[in-house]
């Protein structure tokens, strides 16, 4: 009796599939997915490194931001402390910037670190639902790299055209004073 081709394929986690299509996962799949893997690893690896890098940067700016204008307005005159006062919350400011860009690094290490386990639990069962687990990880990290990509071209564009206004503004305010001036 031949198999119903109008059937919901299906397929069982011994690697065959119920309609008679062959092995579900194949040798070649899991070489080029161990040959993944250790890069996999590497970037998870450099990317908790730059996001903690970054997050102690952040912090020590920070920590700079809201302590070193204390010691410099002790140390030096009232224009000096005044001055201080907007290094230390321009410090801040860019200090937790950076602490916070930090945090975000983490996400995508932890979803890469996540499908290389999912690879190297795949090598040792060679189940097909280790593999839809891992590719799920993988489309989760590229989606997450998607959204982080679209955000960026977003504030690049408003970066631009906020440039573009201000340099306006300041042209105007320019021809005008320039104006006054002559007059």
């Amino acid at each position: 009796m031949e198999p119903n081709p109008y059937n919901v394929p299906s397929a069982n986690p011994f690697g065959q599939s119920t309609l008679g299509g062959g092995e579900a996962i194949t040798e070649g799949v899991l070489k080029h997915l161990k040959g993944t893997k250790g890069w996999v690893k590497l970037m998870a690896i450099l990317m908790f490194m730059a996001g903690g890098l970054l997050v102690m940067g952040g912090l020590a700016v920070l920590a700079l931001g809201l302590f070193g204008s204390s010691v410099i307005a002790a140390m030096g005159e009232q224009g000096s402390a005044l001055a201080s006062i907007g290094g230390a919350v321009g410090a801040t400011v860019f200090g937790g910037i950076y602490a916070a860009m930090g945090a975000i690094y983490f996400v995508p290490g932890f979803k890469l670190w996540n499908y290389a386990s999912a690879i190297e639990d795949l090598l040792k069962d060679r189940a097909v639902a280790t593999l839809e687990k891992a590719l799920d990880y993988q489309r989760s990290f590229w989606k997450f790299v998607g959204v982080c990509a679209v955000v960026m071209i977003s504030l690049y564009v408003l970066i631009f055209v906020g440039a573009i206004v201000a340099a306006g503004i300041a042209g105007a305010a320019a021809a005008s004073g320039a104006g006054g001036i002559g007059q």
